[in-house]
């Protein structure tokens, strides 16, 4: 195994924040050095994947022992983790990523899953598209690169996907995007008994479950792996939550829910390469994928709102029914995106700090507790996961609710904390398998660190994985708080708290309550306000709740170091 941290040093000198319990400048290079030699996969002929690859390695979605080392899924790798590495080390962001548009050109899309053993493309599941988790990280890992090159690469590869989901994903023509599969076809009888024996409770709330298979993967019901293309793949074993009452549509292909973020995913993936393809003078192609961006999130923002609730919900293709009894997480990826007005972003928030319902001692559940459905041990029924975490925390920023977002931080990193203060169990080397035993326990092949998949949302409990890297969100997640690079020459301040952050040579930030110094320059920021900052014209700019993210400001209409944003 290569020596990271030689080749690959961390450009984290110094971190500190008051929000953390523990200290962030030895906790975060502890942690990249602790877990990310257990993330590089090797890549090219002596490899167990295909020899189709330009890079050297990749970045697993999880870590060794655990169950997802050496699987490259792009929800997780090309997003988070490329993400967190990207506070590390650009660089090896950038080898890491070269995987991704190495599979859409030879695929034209990002297939499910790619898995160890075969050396040909049966290494892919091929039946269905990766729904990655909202490329909202995008813009991210080329604010902290700067890499144009990769910028180049990358998002050629996004429009090829991008164009993909709008030709493929919209089968009724609606206009809107609906999970699915790439075909299916009639399941054999023995097929149905063995299944429904095996499987009962799929069955019973949706009876046509086993009717249908893949066509690449003839053992899989097609239902099962649409659920796959669904943002949160809670049903595969029992239909509930926000997929009670999911069904099937084998003339289309497709799920008969519209799911509030296979819209946002979808805006946020055309988003990102509109603002790519501004960057690189291509406009024509940015005006294209401005236009869908806008499009789908304008279909949740007038469709999706439910007056009487206060929030957001899932939609009935058929009747266009709201999905009202049940609150989930997936509403703040509109909110992170700006789709609410003030007023209906309060309302929100009295949902996420009700103790009734998401304000949990180690938030936040997926679904609220007040749902019928809710159980805190439940895959996506219950269960507090980072990815959520970090959208709602980009939600409360956005529209200014600072005080909100340190309390849900200060219970995020006390869960954080105990996962850096766990005293493992010598005999419990396969626990974070389980799901039952609590993963802080395993003994981890030396891992020091447990990275939580997820967790419980009432006991902080880890009961997924505890060697998923989506776990390291941890660190964005504080750092976005403070300070954030936007495109090549800005960045977001906010105050509130002590924080202190050197980065490489390009950064050396220290924030205490309302000032700011930036490279050896003060500012004054105003309370529960996001400032923007032009490093090249010192320009600072307050900026509107709901307008106060890297998504609403993107980076592709900066032509030169000088002009605006």
């Amino acid at each position: 195994m290569m020596n990271l941290t030689e080749r690959f040093p961390s450009q984290i000198q110094e971190l500190h924040s008051s929000l953390l319990p523990f200290d962030g400048t030895t906790h975060a290079n502890d942690f990249y050095e602790d877990i990310y030699p257990r993330m590089i996969t090797p890549l090219g002929p002596e490899s167990i994947f295909p020899d189709m690859f330009s890079g050297e390695f990749f970045l697993a979605c999880g870590t060794r022992p655990f169950f997802f080392h050496d699987i490259y899924n792009a929800g997780d790798c090309s997003n988070f983790v490329a993400m967190v590495t990207s506070l590390f080390s650009p660089s090896l962001m950038v080898e890491a990523q070269k995987i991704f548009p190495d599979i859409i050109r030879r695929f034209g899309f990002m297939p499910g899953v790619m898995n160890r053993g075969p050396k040909d493309d049966r290494a892919f599941t091929l039946d269905y598209s990766q729904m990655t988790w909202g490329p909202f990280g995008y813009w991210d890992q080329f604010a902290w690169s700067r890499d144009r090159a990769y910028l180049a690469s990358f998002s050629d590869a996004t429009a090829t996907w991008a164009k993909w989901w709008l030709e493929n994903r919209d089968r009724n023509n609606d206009g809107w995007i609906e999970a699915g599969v790439n075909d299916c076809k009639p399941s054999t009888p023995e097929f149905r008994a063995e299944m429904s024996k095996r499987f009962p409770e799929p069955g019973k709330s949706c009876p046509e479950y086993w009717d249908y298979t893949g066509v690449q993967n003839e053992q899989a019901s097609a239902m099962n792996l649409m659920i796959f293309e669904i943002p949160w793949d809670d049903s595969p074993v029992h239909l509930r939550g926000r997929s009670r009452n999911l069904r099937f549509d084998p003339k289309t292909k497709s799920a008969a829910i519209h799911y509030i973020e296979s819209q946002l995913y979808i805006s946020l993936l055309c988003g990102y390469t509109a603002a790519a393809m501004r960057l690189r003078g291509k406009h024509q192609e940015a005006e294209f994928f401005t236009h869908h961006a806008e499009r789908l999130k304008t279909l949740v923002r007038d469709h999706c709102w439910s007056e009487q609730t206060g929030f957001y919900h899932d939609r009935d293709i058929a009747t266009g029914r709201l999905d009202t009894e049940v609150k989930h997480l997936g509403a703040f990826v509109a909110m992170f995106m700006g789709l609410p007005t003030v007023e209906q972003a309060r309302r929100m928030v009295n949902h996420l700090t009700n103790p009734d319902e998401f304000w949990t001692a180690y938030p936040a559940p997926t679904i609220s507790r007040d749902s019928a459905d809710y159980h805190p041990t439940h895959y996506w029924s219950g269960r507090a996961w980072p990815p959520t975490n970090f959208f709602v925390l980009k939600a409360l920023l956005n529209y200014g609710y600072f005080d909100v977002a340190d309390e849900f931080l200060r219970r995020w990193m006390r869960l954080m904390q105990t996962c850096i203060d766990r005293k493992p169990d010598t005999e419990s080397t396969d626990s974070a398998l389980d799901g039952n035993i609590d993963a802080r326990r395993s003994f981890a092949g030396g891992a020091k660190w447990i990275v939580p998949e997820n967790w419980h949302p009432e006991t902080g409990a880890v009961i997924g994985s505890g060697g998923t890297s989506w776990g390291g969100l941890w660190l964005p997640a504080v750092v976005y708080r403070h300070f954030w690079p936007v495109g090549e020459y800005h960045v977001l301040l906010r105050s509130g708290g002590e924080f202190r952050f050197r980065w490489s040579d390009r950064w050396d930030v220290q924030i205490q309550d309302c000032t700011a110094q930036i490279n050896g320059r003060s500012y004054t920021l105003e309370s529960d306000t996001t400032f923007l900052l032009n490093e090249t014209t010192d320009e600072i700019i307050p900026l509107e709740p709901g307008l106060a993210d890297p998504v609403q400001l993107g980076f592709g209409t900066q032509t030169s170091t000088t002009s605006p944003l």
